[in-house]
């Protein structure tokens, strides 16, 4: 490295310490302001958290193996399995299941608690349901993905050889997860939010106290001399 770059490269080293000690003298200045601002986000995110409705949720995940294995047709049918999954959370056809098992909930209902998504590149589907209890939530998974097994085995018949699909249960519905409240993550983005809604009013007091002086520390510190007193305003 030429001698002139050498010594260009230390300067901008120097002066990317000296702008890091300059924000750190920054945020350390206004310390209380970002505790008061992360305190106050972190209560906010934790009583939102609290104020949530308990949801626990249900996942399925089915693997569709066609009849006959056929590498040409493999892109096709991952349309078909698309095609499913926005046929699973349809609320008419959920609207057929909760009559087939007698459940209380309809079909729109149900539209807000069940999502069904294909896996990229593969032919497999998950079906999620959510609920206000564990069992709710897995009735509700497990109801569905028989219901679409069953009309997938009984469409079967009327397709053509390379184009059927057999269901391979890959994880039933044995299990649900708490997904809401969150108290700990919503504190988390709360605290971060209370931060970054600060930044324009540090800022603000920042470009206010360049011109002008609010306590006599202040003056004593710019001047270096003691004060001798104060005018009233």
């Amino acid at each position: 490295m030429p001698t002139r770059w050498r010594a260009r490269f230390r300067v901008l080293v120097f002066q990317l310490i000296a702008l890091w000690f300059m924000l750190g003298r920054f945020v350390w200045h206004y310390r209380r302001w970002w505790l008061s601002a992360l305190v106050l986000g972190v209560v906010s995110g934790g009583t939102y958290a609290m104020l949530q409705p308990t949801r626990y949720r249900t996942t399925v995940v089915l693997s569709l193996e066609p009849e006959v294995f056929n590498q040409n047709t493999i892109s096709s049918l991952m349309q078909v399995t698309r095609g499913y999954a926005h046929l699973i959370e349809s609320a008419p056809v959920l609207d057929e299941v909760a009559r087939a098992e007698g459940w209380p909930e309809d079909g729109n209902t149900l539209h807000r608690l069940v999502r069904a998504e294909a896996d990229a590149g593969a032919l497999v589907l998950r079906i999620s349901a959510d609920s206000a209890t564990p069992a709710d939530a897995k009735r509700i998974a497990h109801g569905v993905m028989m219901h679409f097994i069953q009309r997938l085995e009984s469409d079967n018949p009327r397709r053509n050889e390379p184009d059927r699909l057999h269901a391979v249960v890959l994880t039933p519905a044995m299990r649900a997860e708490r997904v809401a409240p969150r108290p700990f993550q919503a504190m988390a983005v709360g605290g971060v939010v209370g931060v970054l809604l600060m930044v324009p009013a540090v800022l603000w007091d920042a470009w206010r106290r360049r011109t002008r002086l609010f306590t006599p520390h202040e003056a004593e510190r710019l001047l270096r001399a003691p004060t001798l007193g104060v005018i009233p305003r």
